[in-house]
């Protein structure tokens, strides 16, 4: 199987309850709500910080990020150079085999919050406010 720029060895699927039973399949990690809410943020506005994590859920994800880490779904990718020079993340190799995805270009797509640009609201939900 192809993991972006690597490989992994897998079997065939008619030897899947052989191997099972060899190597005792690990079963993938168990992520809360929060965690997932976390490792969707960084996986798709990679690297990212803390602060923009923050910033889109609105609460705190320290505990989120640290349990992604120790789950090995994240990793570190630097510091921005800004002051503070906050940590960056993104995914790791695990979080695409954990997914079943070859590169991060498979994740479905989405409408991304552009950081520091005013956010339009449409004429329909402005009328629906009122």
């Amino acid at each position: 199987m192809k993991l972006e720029n690597a490989y992994q060895m897998v079997s065939s699927g008619e030897m899947a309850d052989y191997v099972t039973k060899v190597l005792e399949t690990r079963k993938p990690p168990r992520l809360s709500s929060s965690q997932l809410e976390t490792l969707t943020i960084v996986a798709y506005y990679q690297p990212a910080t803390k602060a923009m994590v923050e910033k889109i859920r609105g609460v705190d994800s320290a505990y989120s990020i640290a349990a992604l880490l120790n789950k090995h779904l994240i990793e570190e990718a630097g510091r921005l150079n800004v002051p503070g020079r906050p940590i960056q993340y993104k995914t790791t190799p695990d979080f695409l085999r954990t997914f079943g995805l070859q590169s991060l270009e498979e994740l479905p797509p989405i409408d991304k919050i552009a950081f520091g640009e005013p956010i339009e609201i449409p004429e329909e939900a402005k009328a629906e406010e009122t």
